[in-house]
């Protein structure tokens, strides 16, 4: 065999230094070794589900932030408030709404704190029914993110992964 000069030597390791991050990315994405990265913190709807009938008229072209509660709606509404506040310039396109399982003692408390009833949304899915679980609507009454109940300990988590899926759904959106 013959030894290699030393103009093919250069050449040689010329064409492995820029053909080996080639192969290594080949073989990371063929191996399973790559993770892509994903945004979302919530669980993105892909077809977002359609609920239309939801809209009600004095909420019909905003941004809906849905909590489902069962008796006491207050700490919900309160928390999803909280998080409506975060959003800044984009809070007006937002609307709060927490349903709950019952209707209230009074028309006024229902009015004034945007409670709506699990009988006034109909198809709400089986797996959107657990007290905690938060909905992310576009105007047009698609939901576009779920986020299942989570323990008192990580709702602050929660809370900034919901403020920052929906920021990013504000500003990037060409709907209302």
């Amino acid at each position: 065999m013959k030894a290699l000069t030393s103009a093919q030597r250069t050449l040689l390791l010329v064409l492995l230094v820029f053909a080996a991050p080639v192969i290594c990315a080949y073989l990371i994405l063929r191996l399973g070794w790559f993770t892509g990265g994903v945004t979302a913190h919530g669980e993105m709807l892909m077809p977002p589900v359609e609920r239309v009938q939801w809209r009600q008229s004095d909420w019909q072209r905003e941004w809906a932030l849905i909590g489902i509660c069962e008796q006491q709606c207050e700490p919900m509404q309160s928390y999803l408030q909280r998080i409506k506040l975060t959003l800044g310039q984009y809070q007006n396109r937002v609307v709060v709404l927490s349903v709950g399982e019952q209707a209230p003692k009074s028309a006024a408390n229902h009015a004034e704190q945007q409670l709506y009833w699990r009988n006034e949304l109909p198809d709400l899915p089986a797996n959107w029914q657990a007290a905690g679980t938060i909905l992310i609507m576009d105007p047009l009454g698609h939901i576009m993110l779920a986020y299942p109940p989570t323990p008192m300990e990580q709702a602050a988590e929660q809370g900034r992964g919901v403020k920052s899926d929906l920021y990013k759904m504000l500003k990037l959106s060409r709907v209302s």
